[in-house]
């Protein structure tokens, strides 16, 4: 008879939590996009060259920084 042995123990808040897409900046490019894994690529430009950004919901698009106003003077 043939024996595979014991099935691996998964941690499933583990597992959910990495597999949990993350906010990326593509360094070579600039665009901001969500990204699960290991080896995350721009959806853009395809790079490898992006850093994992750390944003509340409501940071995700760029915005203008506090006390400027956009339009002319």
């Amino acid at each position: 008879m043939c024996s595979v042995g014991d099935l691996p123990e998964i941690d499933m808040k583990e597992a959910h939590r990495s597999l949990k897409p993350k906010d990326y900046e593509c360094l070579d490019c600039g665009r901001r996009f969500k990204g699960i894994g290991e080896n995350v690529k721009c959806i853009s430009c395809r790079s490898g060259n992006v850093r994992r950004l750390r944003l509340n919901p409501h940071q995700y698009h760029t915005q203008a920084p506090a006390g400027t106003t956009s339009g002319a003077s």
